[in-house]
């Protein structure tokens, strides 16, 4: 009996990150990928490294996957049973992607898995192509709109206790900070053995904007430019820190696109009064089979007889037309949560020069899948956790 042997159409499934990126695509890429695949890579650190608590990125550089069956899912691996008790209810499961996203970098402390699915009906998706390599807390980001944390988050034990981050725009736009989670603890409560410092520029020679440490959220930090740099330094390497940040092509803050699993959005100048006759338009994306809830943190407008002016308007797609609209809000009372149906929504807000209201702050995250009844029977096979043998955990999108 002959044996043969063929290349796998997936490629090899054992990837070991080392400081040069590497890639990997799904089968055929870029052109039509085929129907019922099931690719599955698990993405480790270098073994020979010495630093125990060395870091992998894969980097999402370009994803077109159809989203009525197919699906890319992404997951952390075991990473410690200290971290896992310590961190608790901060643990989830894997995120599951489709459609087009932007391009965005994955952290793990040790290794990661990727599973590809794909149904029985031919579409005209290209796939995706993400790269994978040692992590590095030194890097310039220039996408629109992006996540920034440390490298162990939602963990506080990094592999290194410096970092330096530039964030570079198009010219003519301004950045927003938005920020979700800041635990720099510094033992002379000074931030001078921890920090974090931002400045209005593309260095340290820069404009000083805010210099920040402890346990409490800053309020939002604005470019006067197209460029911010933002440095960390983290006693014993240890600290913790989540925000995004957005790109505003009006007045600082107004508006922009967010991609993100969770974040906060800030009405322009809050906790101050906005009182420019404006109106900011904020596209908020979660990954995709995934849906928004947002909750209201902070509200206070003052609004006309009627709801007139200056308010807020939620709708639940990408247009923003009357159709979408789900509602609007006013006045001083603190909105309800808002449940999308989709995993995108829109955040409209208007004001005038009459407006005294310290405006809003909001919270938004990414529910779990979609419910299946919104999807066709022939892809409900929806993968659990313990299949992968896994611990569940984030993963964030930077």
């Amino acid at each position: 009996m002959d044996l043969l042997s063929e290349t796998a159409p997936c490629g090899p499934s054992s990837l070991f990150a080392e400081a040069e990126p590497k890639s990997v695509t799904t089968p055929s890429y870029p052109l039509q990928y085929p129907i019922n695949m099931r690719c599955k890579w698990v993405v480790y650190r270098n073994s020979t490294e010495s630093r125990s608590l060395s870091m992998v990125q894969i980097t999402i550089k370009d994803l077109g996957i159809n989203c009525s069956g197919d699906y890319v899912e992404v997951q952390k691996m075991r990473y410690g049973i200290n971290q896992r008790r310590y961190y608790g209810s901060d643990f989830k499961g894997p995120v599951r992607l489709c459609g087009n996203v932007p391009v965005h970098d994955i952290f793990a402390v040790n290794s990661m898995s990727i599973y590809f699915h794909s149904d029985s009906i031919n579409n005209s998706g290209r796939g995706f192509f993400f790269t994978y390599q040692e992590a590095s807390c030194n890097r310039t980001y220039t996408e629109s709109t992006a996540v920034l944390t440390n490298l162990a988050y939602p963990g506080r034990f990094n592999a290194v206790k410096d970092c330096a981050k530039n964030i570079t725009i198009a010219q003519g736009k301004t950045i927003s900070l938005y920020f979700s989670r800041l635990e720099l603890y510094d033992p002379t409560q000074g931030c001078v053995n921890s920090y974090m410092k931002v400045y209005d520029g593309t260095n340290t020679s820069a404009p000083l904007l805010g210099t920040f440490c402890g346990f409490n959220e800053p309020d939002p930090v604005y470019s006067s430019g197209n460029s911010l740099h933002v440095v960390t330094r983290m006693h014993h390497s240890s600290g913790s820190y989540y925000f995004i940040y957005v790109t505003a092509d009006k007045d600082q803050g107004c508006g922009g696109n967010v991609y993100a699993e969770e974040g906060h959005i800030y009405s322009p100048r809050y906790p101050q009064a906005y009182t420019s006759t404006d109106e900011c338009v904020w596209h908020i994306s979660v990954p995709g089979y995934h849906t928004i809830k947002v909750e209201f943190e902070g509200f206070a407008f003052n609004s006309s007889s009627g709801c007139e002016s200056n308010f807020v308007e939620l709708y639940d797609g990408t247009v923003g037309n009357v159709e979408e609209r789900v509602v609007r809000y006013c006045g001083t009372d603190t909105p309800g949560t808002h449940l999308s149906t989709t995993n995108k929504m829109i955040i409209k807000m208007q004001t005038d020069s009459n407006n005294s209201g310290v405006g809003f702050k909001l919270r938004f995250t990414s529910n779990s899948y979609m419910p299946e009844s919104s999807m066709r029977l022939i892809q409900k096979d929806t993968l659990s956790v313990s299949d992968y043998q896994y611990d569940t955990a984030y993963i964030y999108l930077n």
